[in-house]
């Protein structure tokens, strides 16, 4: 059995060794490991491990085979079986900016290097991290070609790691679960609950990163994939002069309390999976202009993203009395709330757990069963927010959905854990 790992960091890197190591114990299994970000390659050539920085790969065969590339993208939709102009979805949307040439070239050199690999190592498994970013999506696409089992790892809500074998997030199987309300099930196992000891994780491998970014991001020489990120990292640690509402709970006077939680705006939920907002700042709009009478909007800002979202939310925030909460636990937060939304968040999963009336505003992979409302642009959404003052959680469905999703598609322990049990259990699953 031949696996072929791709993921980002060295916090992945990590977590594949250790699966690695634990498959090995019971039978001998080829691992080839890429990555996107220089720090996950380091991560492994330390100990020793062979890697390849796969994206400044397919940037160097840009320039060996440019003439090749621009050929085949002048005159062709597609290379190798692969379509490639379906790929660059994600990067052109996070920085339009980004020349849709060199996006479509280093495509092809990525269906060049996959191409060959998948020919020599022929792994009979895929692992990857996610299921987004153009070296990911181009490495699932020829996998399929050539038959191999896809497995999609992501860290999960719970102290879990989700393991699947279609996608994550929105498009993940549990999706298609529909849970049956007439049934009693038995309670979803909080045991995974438990936290573990985390990993400490060395500021240096990360730092690589970004002084690459800072070295080599207005040359022609870094890869077009990675300059969709560079300065929304650096940007992200300036703080902005805003000016918040803090939210206090015992200042109520009977009005009900809709909980806006936001995420951080340039993942992939956001991109892919929310058919109606493309940003927080239109998300809040819409919200505060639907919301119901004797109701007061909070927002809670992701942790990683305080302060730091787009300065005209923050005015429309202020000017509008919408409200911030400032609680560092999210439970603490619920308590107070009688609705919350998200637009896709694993948060919305928590909210439902602690049997609170939850709308879902783009795709989620909890959004089709009937435990939450979800919210489409044919119907009003002061609609929407005016049931869910009324919505009533069926306990039933919400167990059954929650059991199904523990035993089929999670595994106990995170990737950022210290011992890394996740990487034990899906060790085992492999073999």
């Amino acid at each position: 059995m031949n696996v072929l790992c791709l993921g980002y960091f060295d916090k992945f890197s990590r977590f594949f060794i250790k699966i690695e190591k634990e498959i090995n114990k019971t039978k001998p299994v080829k691992f080839k490991f890429y990555n996107i970000y220089i720090s996950g390659c380091l991560y492994h050539w330390i100990r020793l491990k062979p890697s390849s920085w796969v994206s400044m790969w397919s940037w160097a065969n840009v320039f060996i085979y440019k003439k090749k590339y621009k050929t085949i993208i002048k005159n062709e939709n597609s290379y190798k079986g692969v379509c490639f102009n379906n790929f660059i979805k994600f990067h052109s949307t996070l920085k339009p900016e980004i020349s849709k040439n060199f996006l479509l070239l280093q495509t092809v050199s990525y269906i060049d290097i996959f191409h060959k690999v998948f020919k020599k190592f022929n792994p009979s498994i895929l692992l990857v991290i996610g299921d987004s970013r153009m070296a990911f999506e181009i490495a699932i696409e020829i996998a399929k070609q050539n038959k191999s089992k896809i497995y999609y790892l992501e860290q999960g809500p719970f102290n879990t790691t989700i393991i699947d074998e279609k996608g994550v997030n929105a498009n993940a199987s549990i999706r298609e679960y529909k849970t049956k309300n007439n049934i009693k099930h038995s309670s979803f196992n909080l045991r995974i609950k438990i936290p573990n000891k985390k990993y400490f994780r060395s500021p240096i491998y990360r730092s690589f990163d970004y002084f690459l970014e800072f070295l080599l991001n207005n040359t022609v020489l870094f890869p077009p994939d990675l300059k969709s990120f560079y300065n929304i990292s650096f940007k992200s640690i300036i703080n902005k002069k805003i000016k918040k509402k803090s939210f206090n709970p015992t200042s109520l006077k009977g009005e009900k309390v809709f909980l806006l939680i936001l995420q951080i705006p340039f993942d992939v939920n956001m991109i892919y999976h929310s058919p109606y907002y493309k940003d927080h700042f239109s998300i809040i709009k819409d919200v505060h202009k639907n919301l119901p009478l004797d109701c007061i909007l909070v927002v809670r800002e992701h942790p990683l993203y305080k302060n730091k979202y787009e300065k005209e939310l923050y005015r429309f925030a202020f000017e509008n009395n919408i409200f911030f909460d400032f609680e560092n636990n999210i439970n603490d937060s619920f308590k107070y709330s009688d609705v919350i939304i998200v637009n896709n968040s694993t948060v919305g999963i928590e909210a439902i757990t602690k049997q609170k009336s939850l709308v879902v505003l783009g795709n989620s992979f909890y959004d089709s069963s009937n435990i939450c409302l979800k919210y489409h642009n044919k119907t009003n959404l002061k609609y929407t927010l005016e049931k869910a003052l009324k919505f009533s959680l069926d306990i039933n469905s919400m167990n059954s959905f929650l059991n199904k999703y523990i035993s089929n598609y999670s595994v106990q322990g995170n990737i950022t854990d210290y011992n890394l049990i996740c990487a034990k259990q899906i060790a085992k699953i492999l073999s």
